[in-house]
C-alpha cells in the first residue's frame, strides 16, 4: 500500500496565493504611477530658452508635443510625424528612452523651427530634470536650454 502524503491547507493556501502577492509587489513599485500631475496631460511645447534668450512658438509652428502614460509609455507629436517610447518619473527627473517615429516629410518653413524639430527626440531621449509650475512643465535640457510645455 502507497502511502499518500498530504499538503497542510496552510501550505496550500500561501502556496496558492504567492503568485498574487508577487504581481501586487509590482504594482506597488512601479515609478510610473498614475500620482503623478505630469501624467495623462498632452504637454505642447510652448518655448524654449537657449542661453537666456526666449524663443516662444505660435501654433501657425510645427507641433511637438510630449503625453506620459500610466503605464511607462511616451508618445507625441513632432511636426507631422507622431512618435513613441517609454519613460521613468523620479521626484525630479524624467527619462525618455527607446524612442521611434514615423518618417513623413514634414515641410517646416522657419530654420529656426526645422532645427528644433530635428533636435526634439534626440533631446527628449537623454535624462533632463523638470519642474512643474501650474499648467507649464519645465524641462532642464543639456546646453543651458529650457524647454517650456503647457498642458492641454
Amino acid at each position: 500500500m502507497k502511502k499518500v502524503m498530504t499538503v497542510p491547507s496552510v501550505v496550500l493556501k500561501l502556496l496558492i496565493s504567492l503568485p498574487v502577492l508577487v504581481g501586487l509587489a509590482a504594482c506597488s513599485s512601479n515609478p510610473n504611477n498614475g500620482d503623478s500631475p505630469l501624467i495623462g496631460l498632452e504637454w505642447r511645447l510652448a518655448s524654449v530658452i537657449v542661453n537666456d534668450q526666449r524663443q516662444v512658438l505660435t501654433d501657425d509652428d510645427s507641433e511637438l508635443s510630449l503625453t506620459l502614460h500610466n503605464d511607462g509609455r511616451a508618445s507625441g507629436q513632432v511636426a507631422c510625424n507622431r512618435w513613441t517610447g517609454r519613460h521613468q518619473l523620479t521626484d525630479s527627473e524624467i527619462t525618455i528612452s527607446n524612442t521611434a517615429s514615423t518618417r513623413a516629410r514634414c515641410h517646416v518653413s522657419d530654420d529656426a523651427m526645422a532645427a528644433l524639430v530635428n533636435q526634439y527626440l534626440s533631446t527628449l531621449n537623454t535624462t533632463s530634470r523638470y519642474q512643474l509650475a501650474g499648467d507649464e512643465l519645465v524641462l532642464e535640457v543639456e546646453g543651458n536650454q529650457a524647454w517650456i510645455f503647457q498642458a492641454r
